[in-house]
């Protein structure tokens, strides 16, 4: 088939090109600039235009480049189906290399000499990519096959610290994730080996954990005392090393200020605070049972199905199947008696120390327990006690310097609970109107299939 130049100002979209974006073609033009044009571009003429039918990353890369002219076919006798069908058939049929693939064209380029910069630019991949990829090549077994090109180059960034082991187990993963866990905890591990080596050169004592004598206190690795030790280990999380020394030497332990003391305290009474207020719930709850939902008890209704339906994932109507469903009041007070204290949220004990921010992850058990005392229990009728209200105020600090309404929210307008349907539907055996309707310990009875 015969190749023309043509002008590329001259070429223009066909009305029937059905894919709209062509994506990044920065690493295409590279490969334009190091190779040359590879594939002649597709068009039919058009009076003094040429209607593109393939190549339009192609001759958008080439744009970019500020080339004047093409390769291309010019196809005679194609009618308007005819174009429609090869536009069709080229965005359609394209099929992406595979990482084995990829990575063996990478090596077939570098083991005829193709520079690795040239090499990076007919991959489309980044240079540093590519050599990380050739140091990656070193560490694997040679009879490895269809290797992964994401993990070899992922192994050349860590082939200073990869064991064999390490290699079989990234070769072995399938999510990126994992195998970068893999190469992480190696760097990790080389870096608690050099910590060690350079502590031992130093003259500290490098020992395990579990080697710790009785007297041996945390220090800040400066005394000079003959008993220094260090306890040397990877860090959990990232590629460093965590250095802890211990001392045995009593003089210089640390003793706690006045201050600390005091916070220490108050700390300890905020937890035991919080330890006793589920206590205190569940007295509240047996308290309004016998006419629940009162009145201002609507949220602690409605907090009660919501933590139901998600403590026992399902929804109550679903819980009775085989059962006469209670309804009503019946109803609410099972679901009240299933939620409390079972589901009365809690809050990390790190929020209970003074001076403490939050954590992002903190912050949704932190406003949970808050807006239910706050919006929930409160306007239901618990009081708190001196202690809880400290613990109350000591919370709502934290934000002190926040916008309230921002994190909170505003406060709705409470509806108060509807005060009719006052008798249970069904017939409760003449029990006493201040228990339950049934023992909702007892597993023959109203059975929750799901929630019991």
């Amino acid at each position: 088939m015969e190749t023309t130049r043509i002008p590329l100002s001259q070429c223009v979209e066909s009305s029937y090109q059905n894919r709209k974006e062509l994506g990044d073609v920065s690493g295409l033009a590279r490969s334009i600039e190091v190779n040359g044009q590879i594939t002649p571009l597709i068009v039919v003429a058009d009076g003094e235009t040429y209607q593109l039918v393939a190549g339009h990353r192609c001759t958008a890369a080439m744009r970019s480049l500020r080339l004047d002219e093409a390769d291309a076919h010019v196809m005679d006798g194609w009618d308007d189906a005819r174009i429609a069908q090869i536009l069709n058939a080229e965005n359609n049929h394209r099929k992406e290399l595979t990482e084995a693939e990829r990575g063996r064209g990478i090596q077939t380029m570098l083991s005829l000499g193709v520079p690795v910069a040239d090499a990076a630019v007919s991959a489309d991949i980044p240079e540093g990519k590519a050599e990380s990829y050739v140091r990656g090549t070193k560490v694997v077994p040679v009879d490895a096959v269809n290797l992964d090109f994401e993990a070899v180059a992922l192994m050349g960034d860590y082939d200073d610290v990869l064991t064999e082991d390490d290699v079989v187990a990234v070769l072995s993963k399938k999510s990126s994730w994992d195998r970068r866990e893999v190469c992480r905890k190696a760097r990790a591990r080389a870096a608690a080996e050099e910590e060690a080596a350079r502590l031992e050169s130093l003259g500290v004592k490098v020992v395990d954990q579990k080697a710790l004598g009785d007297g041996c206190h945390g220090c800040a690795g400066d005394c000079g005392h003959p008993g220094l030790v260090a306890v040397v280990k990877p860090k959990a999380w990232s590629e460093g090393a965590d250095v802890t020394f211990y001392c045995d030497d009593p003089s210089h332990e640390h003793q706690p200020t006045p201050e600390e003391i005091a916070e220490t305290e108050a700390y300890l009474g905020r937890k035991a605070t919080l330890d006793a207020m589920d206590g205190r719930i569940a007295e509240f709850a047996k308290s309004i049972f016998p006419k629940f939902p009162g009145k201002g008890q609507s949220k602690l209704r409605q907090w009660a199905y919501e933590a139901f339906e998600a403590r026992y994932e399902c929804e109550p109507s679903d819980a009775w199947e085989g059962f006469k469903e209670p309804r009503g009041k019946a109803l609410d007070q099972f679901i009240l008696m299933r939620t409390i204290p079972a589901c009365i949220p809690g809050i990390p004990e790190r929020t209970l120390r003074c001076g403490y921010e939050p954590w992002s992850y903190d912050l949704d058990d932190l406003l949970g327990f808050i807006s239910f005392a706050d919006d929930v229990l409160m306007p239901a009728g618990y009081e708190l006690s001196e202690e809880e209200r400290d613990l109350m105020d000591h919370l709502h600090g934290i934000f002190a310097a926040e916008d309230e309404d921002g994190i909170f929210g505003e406060g709705d307008v409470e509806t108060e609970a509807d005060d009719t349907d006052d008798e249970p539907p069904f017939d409760v055996d003449g029990q006493s109107p201040d228990e339950p309707p049934f023992d909702v310990d007892e597993e023959d009875g109203p059975a929750m299939a799901m929630a019991a």
